[in-house]
């Protein structure tokens, strides 16, 4: 599956996990960078920008909760599109996650067509109707 060409940065404390999500969204055609916890994603976006933030919710030091404030309270960060991939998945969280901009929401164990297909869905056109075109 060929996608253009995006820059993905990847928020997830486990290292089986997020180095399966790397390298999994690399050979789908991403440019694809990682950090272990929300203190260390916001640093990178300092140096690199993102187009699509793929982040979880329960890490250490900064978590996902902190990260989607962080993100949301900086003008220079809103508009990053975030996608939200946690094992959490009560009605709270999601609404929490959504209150704070996210545009995603997956829980895992997931596949990762289905993240691909979340990717792009934040950039398809929208019909006059509001639906994908």
């Amino acid at each position: 599956m060929k996608v253009p060409s995006r820059r993905i940065l990847v928020i997830e404390d486990e290292a089986d996990i997020r180095e399966r999500i790397v390298k999994g969204l690399g050979f789908a055609g991403y440019t694809v960078s990682a950090a272990n916890d929300g203190a260390e994603g916001i640093a990178a976006l300092k140096t690199q920008r993102a187009d699509v933030i793929i982040c979880d919710m329960m890490m250490p030091s900064l978590n996902g909760f902190g990260t989607l404030t962080v993100l949301k309270d900086r003008p220079d960060l809103a508009s990053i599109p975030v996608i939200v991939l946690t094992a959490l998945g009560e009605k709270t969280t999601r609404d929490f996650a959504f209150g704070k901009g996210a545009r995603g929401y997956l829980t895992k164990p997931f596949q990762l067509s289905e993240l691909v297909e979340m990717i792009e869905g934040l950039f398809e056109p929208a019909a006059p109707d509001g639906e994908p075109v």
